[in-house]
């Protein structure tokens, strides 16, 4: 998943719960692996267009739902994005080029979680165009978190702060205090906080560019692709979305950055999660149940320098 995680429990089976949490998330990262020689998502994007083939159920379920969650956002989020991913996967050398319109309509032609076909009898997934390939970086993080809570949980931690990379879900009250404190970064300035989050028993995940992407002849390139365009989301800053469900945090996130902010703003009260959404030129729109969601709220502001 190529992130940094961390995992801070407490209790009296928290060292045994933690180990547990960790091999979990160990395993859906083999797992999900795109370009990872034995991986299931690996081999699913191999074998695109022959067969279909067996698969874990951890990595099942999760495709399923990832699929699901295509027909919730209308396809703003689409694990079958894997062709453009790898055709912005531009090179840092000095002679870089950004790809041409033809390249980009050959790749969206291969974009379609529709044409997913998934077997539940024989756990097998398959991608029947030739070409066509499965990235599960929108959702696998919040997977991901959602598995080692429920870890920790069924082993009697009841307090715990499980991170990885821009997911954060808080469970339980915080030793000593009511809530878990998050902060959220400011998408303009790094180590700059932008807002304060009291939360308990909530998932907490924040899509942006601010910490990948690319910059040719001036313009930034961030590293979520748009299913509908084929192009670089570009219109926001910086999304987050606090709900109950850290894969719904994760899916959410990425199809509200994807969106934008009026259509992405009713995805989330469609869906009855709240979000933070930071434009490019610096505004800040929150969800009208921010505050029902999260009372302990602090909002302390972005510093854009002048960025756009």
């Amino acid at each position: 998943m190529d992130t940094v995680v961390s995992i801070k429990a407490y209790g009296e089976n928290s060292p045994h719960a933690l180990e547990q949490a960790l091999a979990f998330i160990k395993k859906v990262d083999a797992l999900v692996s795109r370009y990872e020689p034995g991986s299931d998502i690996y081999r699913i994007n191999t074998m695109a267009g022959k067969k279909p083939v067996p698969v874990d159920k951890l990595t099942f379920n999760l495709i399923k739902e990832a699929v699901a969650y295509g027909d919730i956002t209308g396809g703003a989020l689409d694990v079958t994005i894997g062709p453009l991913v790898d055709l912005w996967r531009i090179p840092d050398a000095a002679d870089r080029h950004l790809p041409s319109r033809g390249e980009i309509e050959s790749r969206l032609q291969l974009v379609d979680y529709r044409q997913v076909i998934l077997d539940s009898n024989k756990t097998t997934v398959f991608l029947p165009r030739e070409g066509a390939s499965l990235d599960l970086g929108s959702v696998a993080k919040g997977f991901a978190a959602r598995g080692a809570v429920t870890i920790l949980r069924r082993e009697g931690v009841q307090s715990a702060l499980v991170t990885l990379g821009g997911h954060v879900y808080a469970l339980g009250n915080k030793p000593g205090r009511k809530t878990w404190q998050v902060g959220i970064q400011d998408p303009f300035k790094q180590d700059h906080i932008m807002a304060t989050l009291n939360v308990t028993d909530l998932a907490i995940d924040t899509a942006g560019g601010y910490y990948r992407y690319k910059e040719i002849n001036g313009e930034k390139l961030v590293h979520i692709i748009d299913p509908a365009t084929g192009m670089p989301a570009g219109a926001l800053a910086s999304v987050t979305v606090i709900t109950g469900d850290s894969f719904k945090a994760d899916a959410l996130a990425t199809a509200v950055y994807v969106l934008g902010e009026e259509k992405g703003l009713a995805l989330l009260q469609k869906e009855r999660a709240a979000g933070i959404i930071v434009t490019r030129d610096g505004r800040i729109l929150t969800t009208s149940n921010l505050k029902e969601k999260v009372p302990d709220f602090k909002l302390i502001g972005v510093e854009t320098g002048g960025q756009k």
